[in-house]
């Protein structure tokens, strides 16, 4: 289930923030292998915003997603905070996709473990034509609970949360690492 936006404008103010944020750190990113750039923002219960990028390296897999290097980052600094948000923006060469950009079940599966059941986490997926260009710009805002790795992770998911069966995706767009409830 989610709800989808035609403008960042149409969210609260410190949700088109943190979409921006998100934009902008698409900026950071090192992806001379794949040229495909993504940025992540991560939002904290305190206010502050913890930005990733993803980083290739040639030695594969020893880059990260930016999902995960926000998360990582957020998490070593949380203190008493916890994560409220997370917004993912990406597309080739610095430039949004036509369509929202989901996490891989890796980085699924570590917004999982850093969710706490008492702070939900809202994440917004992000696309659009060009990073210049707000207009087109399409957000789709999920609860993070209904984001759930596929199969192939079960072990590594918490087993009260949910089944980590495979399933087909409600919206046709042909997933195979997430599915939503």
């Amino acid at each position: 289930m989610y709800e989808q936006y035609s403008s960042p404008d149409e969210l609260p103010a410190e949700d088109g923030y943190l979409i921006q944020m998100a934009i902008e750190a698409m900026g950071r990113s090192y992806s001379p292998y794949s040229g495909f750039s993504v940025g992540a923002a991560v939002r904290l219960s305190d206010g502050r915003i913890v930005l990733g990028a993803n980083q290739e390296n040639a030695a594969y897999p020893s880059g990260l997603c930016a999902e995960r290097v926000a998360l990582f980052a957020a998490h070593s600094v949380l203190g008493e905070a916890h994560i409220t948000a997370l917004a993912v923006a990406g597309g080739p060469h610095r430039q949004l996709s036509g369509q929202p950009v989901f996490p891989c079940g890796s980085c699924a599966q570590v917004l999982l473990e850093f969710e706490h059941p008492d702070h939900p986490v809202q994440i917004f997926l992000i696309g659009g034509d060009s990073i210049d260009r707000r207009g087109g710009v399409v957000c789709r805002r999920v609860p993070a609970r209904s984001v759930r790795p596929a199969r192939g992770l079960r072990g590594a998911v918490h087993p009260d949360r949910f089944s980590g069966r495979a399933s087909a995706d409600p919206d046709g767009e042909g997933l195979s690492a997430l599915r939503f409830a």
